[in-house]
């Protein structure tokens, strides 16, 4: 929270909120939409993508940043 003065406002703006769980049947499913770096040409890791051709997912898996949160992910 950021301290406004009375007189202002704090501006309303687009956010994103990720809901991960093991079960596919859940009574707020209407209301998600799917995690778009799971599907192909993305790296779901790092969140980046998506990657034009299969050479470029290939090389995006030798810079420091993703084998930074392989790392992490393999503990």
């Amino acid at each position: 929270m950021r301290k406004v003065n009375k007189d202002k406002y704090v501006k309303h703006e687009e956010s994103m909120v990720y809901v991960y769980s093991d079960k596919n049947a859940h009574p707020i499913n209407g209301y998600l939409t799917t995690f778009r770096f799971a599907e192909d040409k993305y790296c779901p890791l790092c969140r980046m993508g998506p990657f034009t051709h299969a050479v470029d997912l290939k090389n995006h898996h030798y810079t420091r940043l993703h084998k930074t949160q392989q790392q992490c992910h393999d503990l």
